[in-house]
């Protein structure tokens, strides 16, 4: 079981600055959001930890978090919430979004959100985590359909032909 350390920085909400530290089982796409300390400006970046922030100024990061990614952030949280793919520890309940979104109605282009007046640091930075693993978790699904693909000897052109995939050609519908 491959596990990928996650901390979330975040600023510009309720509250000091704030890193949110999670982990993630990349097999099986399962989130935990452990617990969260006041940013520290002399931490540790070490290379094996995946860093989510929306403060420009850090010397490094693995996703850098926009306010117009909020809805797919919301999208996130409500997939893993409702996969049980997401579970946030006793002593981070504070920092659970669904206290902070509110349903603003549905148009169109699907369910708009607004938050409460109390959205904080916290609630941003576990919507950063959520993000960040649903994005992982498609992306081993891509790597996983193409790897099947691959060992599936109907695409290679030989058995033991190694990284060669065929392509395959792809018709207009009119």
């Amino acid at each position: 079981m491959s596990q990928l350390k996650i901390r979330a920085i975040v600023q510009g909400y309720q509250g000091e600055m704030l890193c949110v530290y999670a982990a993630m089982d990349e097999q099986t796409g399962y989130m935990l959001i452990g617990k969260a300390d006041k940013f520290d400006p002399n931490m540790n970046f070490a290379p094996d930890l995946a860093i989510l922030t929306n403060v420009a100024v850090l010397p490094t990061w693995t996703m850098f978090f926009k306010e117009e990614q909020l809805k797919d952030a919301i999208d996130a949280y409500h997939t893993l919430m409702s996969n049980e793919l997401l579970d946030i520890d006793s002593s981070m309940q504070r920092y659970d979004p669904v206290s902070a979104i509110q349903v603003n109605g549905i148009k169109e282009s699907g369910i708009e959100y607004r938050f409460s007046e109390s959205v904080s640091n916290g609630h941003v930075a576990v919507l950063i985590c959520a993000l960040f693993a649903e994005k992982q978790r498609k992306i081993n699904s891509s790597l996983a359909a193409q790897v099947d693909l691959q060992n599936n000897s109907v695409w290679r052109e030989q058995p033991n032909d190694d990284f060669v995939v065929k392509p395959v050609s792809v018709g207009y519908f009119f």
